[in-house]
């Protein structure tokens, strides 16, 4: 490759990573593999090594970010938005605490000013996940400008959906330096190859997931996971990404509106007084629209219904603290894993689409009664 094309591709990146900080109101962007690495190369960058804070409600990636890096994962409980809940979080922060990781869970805002002023008296730092809220403008700032550093998710589902990638955003520019250069270090995947572990991950995964209702000991066999996983989640970027991310940006504006007016669709047509609707709040672009309904046995058999009849919907998340070795108590996450059904919401959903879905949600709320008066 001439250094002429290696030039034009700098601009290429450097020019949607401008785009990236200008859109989320920070100083630095720096697009990497996936935002699993960027998390990790911020651990990396500000040298943390002692524990890791995250919600006991969420995805593993980003705690394998904190094992990538040889931090400590410590979990705390949530509120009922999913997101951290400050109070859980004062009484378990600690002087060993080197970071705090609020993630902005389905779209919801967490308390980023309380959750930084409770860091800021342990000098911790407030490392923010946005990977599912790009969009939401709480008081007209976005979320993934309030942390010391935030990171980007540009996976499937998401509002900026390229399949893959992310960025690391800060307005600290020795910050950004460092991740640069140590992104740089990491290699790209070979695709196939991230086809055939990505296969393997998930069928494993959901047979530890079927597992666990035989025996609650089954969350153990998920231990070695970071580490025979571990390239698909420490990758570099491909020279592709900011040509597919680019175009993406552009049509942004589009995708929000039509998140928050499928959103509006199903908070509108949902009147059945066993669902409760998320709290909403001004600004709020939503990953997925998470209703809860009174148990998991409703949970469960609304979503069989549903999915027989080809509607999708997804009930993440499980707590997972176990599967990392703790065993703090996190009545809300629990009930939330219990409670949680997620509805689609993205452009592509259609208005029809949502109201077939409202409506097969009564129908099965009304078989569920029948079924569970005989």
């Amino acid at each position: 490759m001439s250094e002429k094309q290696k030039r034009g591709e700098e601009v290429t990146r450097r020019s949607v990573e401008a785009r990236l900080a200008t859109q989320f109101d920070r100083e630095h962007c720096v697009l990497v593999g996936r935002a699993t690495t960027g998390l990790m190369l911020l651990f990396n960058a500000y040298e943390v090594s002692g524990d890791v804070i995250f919600p006991a409600y969420t995805c593993p990636s980003p705690v394998y970010a904190a094992l990538y890096a040889d931090a400590t994962p410590q979990f705390c409980d949530v509120r009922s938005d999913y997101t951290i809940d400050p109070k859980s979080l004062e009484s378990m922060i600690s002087e060993n605490t080197d970071a705090v990781v609020p993630i902005h869970m389905f779209g919801h805002q967490a308390a980023m000013d309380e959750i930084r002023s409770i860091a800021d008296e342990y000098d911790a730092l407030v490392l923010e996940d946005a990977c599912q809220s790009v969009g939401t403008m709480p008081n007209g700032d976005p979320l993934g400008s309030f942390g010391d550093a935030s990171i980007l998710s540009f996976g499937a589902g998401k509002p900026i959906d390229v399949g893959t990638g992310g960025a690391v955003l800060t307005d600290d520019e020795a910050t950004a330096t460092t991740v640069r250069k140590l992104e740089q270090q990491i290699p790209v995947r070979d695709d196939d190859r991230l086809e055939v572990l990505y296969d393997h991950y998930r069928e494993l995964y959901y047979a530890i997931e079927d597992l666990k209702e035989v025996t609650e000991t089954a969350h153990q066999l998920f231990e070695p996971f970071p580490s025979v996983f571990r390239e698909l989640y420490v990758r570099g970027t491909t020279d592709e990404l900011p040509g597919h991310v680019s175009p993406t940006l552009n049509e942004l504006e589009d995708e929000i509106a039509a998140r928050k007016a499928n959103a509006d669709r199903y908070r509108n047509e949902l009147e059945d007084p066993r669902i409760t609707h998320p709290d909403p709040k001004d600004g709020t672009v939503y990953y997925r629209y998470s209703i809860r309904l009174p148990t998991r046995e409703v949970r469960d058999y609304i979503v069989t219904y549903l999915r027989e009849r080809d509607i999708h919907v997804s009930t993440l998340y499980e707590t997972i603290h176990r599967r990392f070795g703790s065993e703090a108590d996190v009545p809300t996450a629990e009930r939330l894993a219990d409670e949680t059904l997620n509805l689609w919401v993205t452009s592509d959903v259609s208005e029809s689409y949502v109201t077939r879905c409202c409506e097969t949600i009564a129908n099965a709320l009304a078989e569920y009664d029948t079924h569970d008066t005989e």
